[in-house]
């Protein structure tokens, strides 16, 4: 500490410990930070999702696919996400990148293994957000 040395982990817990501990650097971060985005979120861990809980914003946005979280051996929480992400939820289903060819694959691989959170992406074409599930 007193040579101002953190590894990531020490960051993490030290922004949560002020948040917690000082209600008007909370108050502060709070009115600075009223918007929240956080993308990859399947791959955020408790200590993270404590962080954004303390900043208090009045909205915060998850983007993430928790068949993509890769990141379990840094605790990521990919099941905190989904209860979070569970209401009010937007799921793309087109894939703008992939042939339909691969998107098959996927479908026979991860199908079975997701169950019924699996979602398979329908090949290229126009975005349609018709074509799009909302969950509220």
């Amino acid at each position: 500490k007193k040579a101002q040395k953190f590894d990531f982990t020490a960051l993490e817990a030290n922004a949560v410990a002020l948040l917690e501990q000082n209600p008007r650097v909370q108050a502060r971060v709070a009115k600075q930070y009223p918007l929240v985005m956080v993308d990859e979120a399947q791959d955020v861990n408790p200590v993270q999702f404590k962080l954004l809980d303390c900043l208090q914003p009045q909205s915060m946005m998850l983007v993430g696919d928790d068949r993509q979280s890769i990141y379990a051996f840094r605790h990521a929480d990919v099941d905190q996400f989904l209860a979070r992400s569970a209401k009010n939820s937007l799921f793309l289903t087109k894939n703008h990148r992939s042939q339909e060819g691969i998107l098959e694959f996927v479908d026979a691989i991860f199908g079975p293994r997701f169950g019924e959170r699996y979602r398979p992406m329908a090949p290229r074409g126009p975005v349609d957000f018709e074509d799009t599930t909302v969950r509220s």
